[in-house]
């Protein structure tokens, strides 16, 4: 009799902790989750590159290395009853495909001849940062452009950016910038954190800027072949908010050491119009008084493995 007591007294308390052990592990399902597909992510001698994670609706998609890249980045100020931009969109492309990701291109529609007119043309890729930097540069013709400045005084036409890159595809980086984005899908909400890190002294003032882009946007296109269009032409880094004040936030002190690091975060919700999966942060740093950008990242919303 007291042996069958003693086992049934064993037997319940392998039944109560059965049951904690069983909750215990629920709990913890969603860390260890975490865990796993965090894990799973691609990590080279650089560190973390285009990491993300994902739920349903929300989406996190990281930049950031450990060994910073010299990256170029080129406006391109264009319109969609521009004649001749279809060219400068070309050099861009091609560019593109020799020097890969080096190359951030972002394209800034401006001029009258970026404003729908006629039964031809429907969307109106124009924007208030971007008409006010058309106007701080005096922009009144396209296409034209800048390779890693942000002013007037450097503005050249597609066909010298090739020989203008040059300088800048070996140089070393001096400074760092990692994004993580974060998207919410049901609000249309996004979240970007900005890390900026020297790896050179400055003794200068610095300034931040990120723009919104969008990509694979079909509209018409004005050329000089044909009937003088190109329907359902596809336009890339289009230019759809501006996240900074549009001449950028100033950031780090000055002189601003080697290894200093500011970290900025800022939110928008973007249109109904937009889609998020074509949509990504490009954010730069510019010496504010030669307007000689630095440096420059992006990162994508949404698909981590899209190309832009």
């Amino acid at each position: 009799m007291k042996l069958l007591i003693t086992n049934w007294f064993t037997l319940y308390n392998l039944i109560i902790y059965q049951n904690i052990f069983m909750k215990t592990l629920t709990k913890l399902f969603p860390v260890l989750l975490f865990f796993i597909v965090l894990s799973s992510c691609d990590v080279s001698e650089k560190g973390f590159s285009d990491t993300y994670f994902t739920s349903d609706t929300i989406t996190q998609v990281v930049i950031d290395t450990n060994t910073a890249i010299q990256k170029i980045v080129i406006f391109d100020f264009t319109g969609i009853r521009c004649s001749n931009c279809p060219d400068a969109h070309e050099t861009l492309e091609q560019l593109l495909g020799v020097h890969g990701s080096k190359i951030i291109p972002i394209a800034i529609h401006c001029t009258s001849l970026a404003i729908p007119y006629g039964s031809n043309y429907d969307l109106d890729f124009t924007t208030e940062g971007g008409d006010e930097i058309a106007e701080e540069f005096g922009i009144t013709a396209i296409p034209t452009g800048l390779v890693n400045y942000y002013n007037k005084n450097n503005l050249i036409g597609h066909t010298a950016w090739a020989d203008e890159i040059v300088q800048y595809i070996e140089k070393e980086a001096e400074l760092k910038i990692d994004i993580s984005n974060i998207y919410d899908e049901t609000s249309k909400s996004l979240t970007s954190e900005i890390t900026t890190t020297t790896l050179s002294d400055f003794d200068a003032n610095l300034k931040l800027v990120v723009f919104l882009l969008e990509s694979n946007i079909i509209e018409n296109q004005a050329t000089n072949e044909g009937d003088g269009i190109i329907y359902d032409y596809e336009h890339k880094h289009a230019l759809r908010n501006i996240l900074t004040a549009t001449f950028g936030d100033e950031i780090l002190s000055n002189p601003a050491l080697t290894d200093s690091e500011e970290i900025k975060t800022f939110t928008t919700t973007l249109s109904d119009e937009w889609n998020a999966t074509n949509c990504n942060i490009v954010a730069f740093v510019y010496n504010d008084e030669t307007k000689q950008i630095i440096n420059v990242e992006e990162a994508h919303l949404i698909d981590h493995n899209k190309a832009f």
